[in-house]
């Protein structure tokens, strides 16, 4: 009798709903700020932070649509196990 090792690999790409939450929540943080410093005498910092945030925001948005969530189950199969 022979055993076989059976690895199974489960690849998920993440939903694009919470991307666009998360994004849309940090472009929200990034306005607000902006708009809190922009009322002051600094406006120029203000809208520089908005232009900086909403960079990392697209970044962080690249970064998320391409990781996938894996993982990996093994175990070990005798043969009679196997179904031809």
């Amino acid at each position: 009798m022979s055993r076989y090792r059976l690895t199974v690999t489960h690849r998920e790409k993440p939903r694009i709903g919470w991307i666009v939450w998360d994004a849309g929540w940090l472009i929200s943080e990034a306005f607000y700020a902006g708009w809190s410093f922009a009322r002051e005498r600094w406006w120029q910092f203000g809208f520089c932070l908005v232009f900086v945030l909403a960079f990392l925001t697209l970044m962080l948005l690249h970064i998320r649509a391409t990781q996938w969530d894996e993982y990996s189950v093994t175990r070990w199969v005798d043969d009679d196990e196997i179904d031809s």
